[in-house]
């Protein structure tokens, strides 16, 4: 449920980029008249998108990696690497949420210089990616630490499309 809000969110974020980079151009080459607040609308619309996108590929192990090493392991090397690998997940969740909020309160009471929205709301997706990101590298362990006692692969879940696939080693 929460993959779906994500990727509509996602999908939304795209669909309006795409609507105010074609106005855009429209505007400079039909119309001989640049739209000044497009590249700042579109960028907060980046922004927002890449934090987004983030923690919903890591939400669906769809982050890029590479493990022929691991797989070549025993269980118990992948138990470690994976418990590693969730710390520093865990770890840049939390840098994200620390320092991310310390920025977001930072520059909560100024503006963009064309469209003078608050720069909070637009630094605020950083902290909350982090937070995301950091329970859901904790949430993993529980269930890939059952995984690995089984005698699977401790880091299996569930692929773009509900597979059962490597996570984020």
């Amino acid at each position: 449920m929460l993959n779906r809000l994500l990727e509509v969110i996602v999908a939304v974020l795209m669909a309006a980029t795409v609507v105010i980079g074609f106005a855009a151009v429209v505007a400079r080459y039909v119309v001989g008249q640049s739209l000044g607040w497009s590249y700042e609308a579109m960028q907060a619309l980046l922004v927002y998108m890449t934090f987004v996108s983030a923690y919903l590929a890591l939400r669906r192990g769809a982050h890029l990696k590479i493990d022929v090493l691991v797989r070549m392991m025993p269980i118990s090397g992948q138990t470690v690497l994976f418990l590693l690998n969730q710390a520093i997940i865990a770890a840049v969740g939390f840098v994200m949420f620390w320092w991310g909020g310390e920025q977001a309160l930072r520059f909560w009471s100024r503006e963009t210089l064309v469209l003078e929205l608050p720069l909070g709301p637009l630094y605020g997706i950083i902290p909350l990616a982090g937070l995301g990101i950091l329970i859901e590298a904790l949430i993993v362990i529980p269930a890939g630490l059952r995984r690995a006692r089984a005698g699977e692969a401790p880091d299996q879940v569930p692929d773009a499309f509900g597979s059962e696939s490597g996570g984020s080693l």
